[in-house]
């Protein structure tokens, strides 16, 4: 899925202000990879 939005704002790059990041979420299929983020555990 990442991947696929990368694709997709890479073409619309020229239309687009600032700056995009994309951010990965580890261990989303575990149901802890938000919460590893937001405390730093990762």
């Amino acid at each position: 899925m990442l991947l696929g939005a990368a694709r997709l704002l890479k073409a619309l790059e020229p239309q687009l202000k600032g700056q995009v990041r994309l951010v990965w979420q580890p261990d989303e299929e575990k149901g802890c990879g938000a919460s590893h983020m937001v405390v730093g555990q990762v």
